[in-house]
């Protein structure tokens, strides 16, 4: 065999050897992403977790008297926790009356939709004044903390009374 064959012969040998070991790292590689796939986050739960509790203490203690510390001690999470998933006390607020607002206008948008066409205004008034309680009394204590409190919270207090505001026009519109 002459000279410069086997070196021909030796260097496609060593680039296939090389070629099956970047092959099997790459597959290395690709199976260790999926064994140490990171945990899935928490972040939404504990938030929605945070925002339960701080509408609980609203509802037991008012606007003035919700705490870090009552959050936390109804949540069972430490205030540093509390602070890393949900903020300070005024974005802790700002989420509950956005939950809270959000939950009001789906209850609305549910209440238009479900008057019937016909005597709209009988079915308005049964809805409104029946036995049955159509919303979580929790939310409706933050809602009149946040009227009584409407002059340190404004914005808030306007975006429920805007919330009124378009209840009231889904009502009117059902008694004409």
């Amino acid at each position: 065999m002459p000279p410069f064959l086997s070196c021909r012969v030796m260097l496609q040998y060593c680039l296939h050897w090389q070629l099956i070991n970047w092959h099997l790292s790459l597959a290395q590689s690709v199976e260790r992403k999926h064994i140490f796939m990171p945990r899935p986050s928490v972040q939404s739960a504990r938030l929605n977790e945070i925002v339960a509790a701080a509408a609980k203490c609203v509802a037991q203690y008012g606007l003035e008297g919700v705490t870090l510390v009552r959050i936390a001690a109804e949540t069972g999470l430490k205030r540093p926790l509390i602070r890393h998933h949900a903020g300070n006390r005024e974005e802790i607020i700002n989420a509950v009356v956005t939950h809270v607002l959000a939950e009001f206008e789906e209850l609305t948008k549910y209440y238009a939709q479900a008057l019937p066409k016909k005597n709209a205004s009988y079915a308005a008034v049964d809805y409104l004044f029946d036995s049955q309680s159509h919303s979580d009394p929790a939310e409706m204590m933050v809602s009149q903390s946040i009227v009584a409190t409407g002059e340190r919270v404004p914005t808030e207090c306007a975006a429920l009374l805007k919330w009124v505001d378009d209840f009231t026009l889904v009502i009117a519109e059902a008694i004409r």
